[in-house]
């Protein structure tokens, strides 16, 4: 500022019809100098507060987005917790101990002993899988193979199940998902049918993870007739927090996550319920 002012201000003095008379005062000049001075001055700390302002905000946000991300992790580990004590319900632990009971009272001694060693391997493996977000999927049906073993024994003969994988070599599950699903099937849809109780459980890989799992049951309007009769519902599992913890996996993962029931009915007939689970996945190469 003062440069500009002493460029205008020594030629106006040595060379006084430099400029038209009148029109170039160097106090107003200066007082230009000074109020585009005190402009731009004032206008520089008014950036440096919005600067350290943004910074301020860009901080809290990280902080903000970290403590969301906390939060997430923490709630996604309660849902596991809450989907594990669903898992090892009262009622199931109380008839595969019965059904095992029964097994020694019919003095079936060598098939009692593997039943004891299955319900033990389930209870093992659910406490081991219950802190982790994804298994390998092999450890997950060696999983569902153990758990429908022992549900055969309160369905006995009656009760046949497949469960069947295409494409899914190498991938990561998230743990513990799909069981409930199962359990539901087989306490609404197929406990109450007469005859023949048939599940069938396919692992399918495309673009996309799917595990879709057919029962033959009575469906679900049957079923509902039934929990109202009994003036009550079964609680088999939280199905809230199946639904929380799909939710969390899917913002986290950025994919389609989520299930789908769908009626199956035979002109006009219920013939069972299929379920469709979508889940994330990641590869072990």
């Amino acid at each position: 500022m003062v440069l500009c002012w002493g460029l205008y201000y020594v030629p106006f003095v040595i060379t006084t019809d430099l400029y038209p008379e009148k029109t170039m005062n160097p106090i107003l000049i200066l007082s230009i100098f000074v109020a585009s001075y005190v402009i731009l001055n004032y206008s520089q700390s008014l950036n440096r507060k919005k600067e350290i302002e943004l910074k301020k905000n860009k901080q809290d946000l990280e902080a903000a987005y970290k403590e969301l991300e906390l939060s997430k992790k923490n709630e996604l580990a309660f849902l596991q917790l809450k989907s594990l004590k669903s898992q090892m319900n009262p009622h199931f632990i109380f008839n595969s101990l019965n059904s095992i009971q029964d097994l020694i009272l019919q003095q079936n001694t060598d098939s009692s002993y593997d039943y004891v060693v299955l319900f033990s391997q389930l209870v093992r493996n659910t406490l081991n899988y219950s802190n982790k977000n994804f298994i390998a999927i092999d450890k997950e049906l060696e999983f569902l193979e153990i758990y429908l073993q022992l549900e055969k024994l309160r369905f006995e003969d009656d009760f046949t199940y497949t469960i069947q994988h295409t494409n899914t070599g190498g991938l990561l599950v998230p743990s513990l998902i799909v069981q409930p699903f199962i359990e539901n099937a087989l306490i609404h849809g197929l406990l109450h049918k007469e005859g023949k109780k048939q599940l069938t459980i396919d692992f399918i890989f495309t673009d996309h993870l799917l595990c879709i799992i057919t029962d033959n049951g009575i469906g679900r309007k049957e079923a509902k007739k039934i929990q109202e009769r009994q003036g009550g519902h079964h609680e088999s599992f939280a199905l809230e927090a199946i639904q929380q913890r799909l939710e969390i996996l899917k913002e986290q993962y950025g994919t389609e996550v989520g299930y789908h029931v769908q009626d199956l009915y035979d002109n006009k007939l219920a013939t069972g319920t299929k379920v469709e689970i979508r889940m994330p996945y990641k590869k072990k190469y």
